[in-house]
């Protein structure tokens, strides 16, 4: 389920001016990715986590893509994990997701469709360990990639 809400902040010297809408979404991902249980993440873009970088995605053979990053600079709380978002490319509602570990900077993606181009963004996951907040960074810049297609036999 997903939601928008916008944040003003208000006090005896004025009121503060808007911040980006922030996006809630809600999903699963397991312990072994962040330690809290099924959570809400915050698209923080006013104070989140910057993007992680050098990333890249690589097609490796017809069904699956490699994908690298390294760890962000700047961190909104402890790293929790990772969020690596793939569709089929010109299609927005068909998002699936894999969650990473915050030790691993790289993921196999398997299963995919051969001959299809992807759009793939990693996002990083924090937690504040005071408030226990989890928010998701900005995204880095979405590649896009192209599995291979089946080899055919052409004769003469």
């Amino acid at each position: 389920m997903n939601y928008t809400v916008r944040v003003n902040a208000e006090n005896v010297a004025g009121r503060s001016t808007k911040c980006s809408d922030t996006n809630f979404h809600t999903f699963p991902i397991s312990k072994a990715h962040c330690r809290s249980k099924p959570f809400i993440v915050v698209n923080d873009f006013c104070s989140g986590s910057e993007p992680p970088g050098n990333f890249s995605a690589t097609a490796l053979g017809q069904s699956t893509i490699v994908v690298n990053w390294t760890k962000p600079r700047s961190l909104y709380g402890q790293l929790a994990g990772y969020r690596v978002v793939y569709r089929v490319d010109g299609y927005n509602d068909s998002n699936s997701f894999v969650g990473v570990a915050a030790e691993s900077t790289s993921v196999t993606i398997r299963g995919l469709s051969p001959r299809t181009t992807f759009n793939i963004t990693v996002f990083v996951i924090a937690e504040d360990s005071t408030s226990g907040h989890v928010t998701e960074g900005l995204p880095a810049p979405y590649q896009l990639v192209t599995t291979a297609g089946p080899k055919r036999n052409i004769e003469a």
